[in-house]
């Protein structure tokens, strides 16, 4: 089977540039709410597929100390060139292929990947071995969005199985209905992932990680809050009287945290997933049990919203 032949000339006049009065099919404004500024001061950014750069033009007036656009179609960069010379921004717009390995091969790694709006491209040949190597290029965030051609959770599912972030968030929909996201390489705290569970808008949510990595901390520290959640570890749910259930009765809880290290084993309905690990440690990798607890895996993201991984001490 031949290769989609890739176009060149024929997205050319897409992106709104409101500092020049220029208008386009996606404004801009519309786009800004779940950015986060201060991830772009003097950081380093790279805009994958950037069109005419209206996202680009945007990072540099955040403080960004460098900015670098890439894009396949060659009229849209000569576009984003002109406007970068009349802006005065400096920016370094290039013409590459993103399925090329040569131009992963020479490229640096940037603080922040912004990664909008590509994967669905047709043309791609390697769209999700892409998504993997722009990840790999990334040091502290990267800004993904999709093209709303698949549902949030398919997406989300891409990039647990193409990347290796400790933290996804799903931040809804772009006004032109494209699922959002902000993956990070940060951890939190204890204290941080019980405050997140305080916090949370969701109503599902799992503590997973292995023995003895500090499950039963967070989960003590939450019984003393008198929280809304009901609280189960180990399928013990924990009242003024301590009863086991069965996994079967996890639906009739509306509002629950689950701490149990296979929790993503035989349920799949979660909206947030904290893993817990010591700091620095791999616990329970070395044990000689008949047993052996391995880290969990994620299969199922039908609900998810929000992944965190939280380091112990």
């Amino acid at each position: 089977m031949s290769k989609q032949k890739k176009r060149d000339n024929w997205f050319i006049e897409y992106h709104e540039i409101p500092q020049l009065g220029i208008k386009g099919k996606r404004d801009l404004e519309g786009r800004l709410q779940y950015y986060h500024i201060e991830d772009f001061k003097d950081a380093s950014i790279i805009d994958l597929g950037c069109n005419m750069g209206q996202m680009s033009f945007q990072a540099a007036d955040w403080g960004a100390s460098r900015v670098t656009g890439v894009e396949y179609d060659s009229v849209a960069i000569k576009n984003a060139r002109e406007i970068n010379e009349k802006l005065g921004t400096g920016i370094e717009f290039v013409v590459d292929d993103l399925d090329s390995n040569f131009f992963w091969n020479s490229l640096d790694r940037y603080d922040v990947v912004m990664f909008l709006s590509v994967i669905d491209t047709k043309e791609l040949e390697n769209r999700y071995g892409i998504l993997s190597k722009a990840c790999a290029k990334t040091n502290k965030v990267m800004y993904f969005e999709g093209h709303g051609k698949q549902p949030a959770s398919k997406y989300l599912q891409n990039i647990v199985d193409y990347t290796d972030f400790s933290q996804i968030k799903y931040y809804g929909l772009t006004p032109v209905n494209r699922p959002f996201f902000r993956c990070t390489r940060d951890k939190i705290s204890s204290d941080e992932c019980l405050q997140k569970i305080l916090e949370s808008e969701y109503n599902k949510i799992a503590v997973v990680g292995k023995s003895l990595a500090g499950k039963t901390s967070i989960r003590k520290k939450l019984q003393k809050e008198n929280s809304e959640f009901e609280i189960i570890d180990d399928l013990v749910h924990y009242k003024d009287n301590p009863e086991k259930i069965d996994v079967a009765d996890l639906k009739n809880f509306e509002k629950f945290v689950l701490f149990d290290y296979r929790a993503l084993e035989y349920y799949d309905e979660f909206d947030v997933v904290f893993f817990v690990s010591p700091n620095g440690t791999l616990i329970g990798q070395s044990r000689n049990a008949n047993n052996p607890i391995r880290s969990p895996s994620i299969k199922t993201v039908n609900n998810l919203k929000e992944i965190y991984t939280v380091e112990s001490y």
